[in-house]
């Protein structure tokens, strides 16, 4: 090992460096020599090392991000973060599983096609973010960050648990891209539909419920979502 960084002229990864998950505290100076340090620390190009600097990364920005996770917050910060609770409500499964429900009961009396498109649209996108989030979760099994505070109201799985990816940016990914494919012409629908998904994804964050690469991969899980969604109607239908 030290022949390799004598011959390559290059420092050896510092003992100091933080763990992946612990560098909160870190100023960014370590922060960088934590991820180069993780990134050299076997040999060039090892994944496993990639991996580790990269959650560092991705947990100490998270941190700074986290503007509103603790309870000792100033006014205007907890302010946010009561925001931050009723966007993570209205992206949560059970309204949405609730909202159906009501669809249903509108629809047996009024036999209206509009109500049973959305009625079906909306039931099998929400079975399958569950069928493609779940499973997901389930194997990566990454724990949400050590600074979230409290559990997420109306929680009925143990995959709840764990941050990767996040359910709630899946869900509202693909719930404002259906209510655009469905509703094309309604600029300000498809607008204001785009904005709460953005906002309730970066909520998140800032909340302290999940890690940034959880967001991301939530968005592109929410995509997916989405296709398989109108590839299953289609199918059906």
């Amino acid at each position: 090992m030290s022949s390799y960084y004598e011959s390559n002229k290059l420092n050896p990864p510092s003992p100091e460096c933080p763990a992946v998950g612990e560098v909160s505290s870190y100023r960014p100076s370590r922060l960088f020599t934590a991820l180069s340090a993780a990134v050299t620390s076997s040999h060039p190009g090892d994944p496993s090392s990639l991996l580790e600097g990269l959650l560092s990364l991705d947990a100490y920005l998270t941190r700074r991000l986290a503007l509103c996770a603790s309870s000792n917050s100033s006014l205007h910060q907890k302010i946010l973060r009561y925001l931050c609770y009723a966007l993570e409500l209205s992206g949560h499964g059970v309204p949405w599983f609730s909202l159906c429900g009501l669809l249903a009961i509108l629809y047996i009396p009024t036999g209206s096609h509009v109500l049973f498109s959305y009625l079906v649209h909306l039931l099998f996108l929400l079975v399958a973010d569950i069928i493609v989030v779940a499973p997901i979760k389930l194997y990566f099994q990454r724990p949400r960050p050590s600074f979230n505070k409290g559990s997420i109201p109306l929680s009925i799985s143990s995959v709840d648990q764990y941050a990767f990816p996040s359910g709630h940016t899946s869900r509202c990914v693909a719930l404002a891209a259906l209510f655009c494919y469905m509703s094309p012409f309604i600029r300000l629908w498809s607008g204001l539909t785009i904005l709460w998904a953005v906002s309730v994804s970066f909520s998140r964050i800032v909340i302290g419920r999940h890690h940034i690469f959880d967001v991301i991969a939530g968005a592109m899980a929410g995509v997916v979502v989405f296709e398989l969604t109108k590839f299953s109607i289609q199918m059906v239908f």
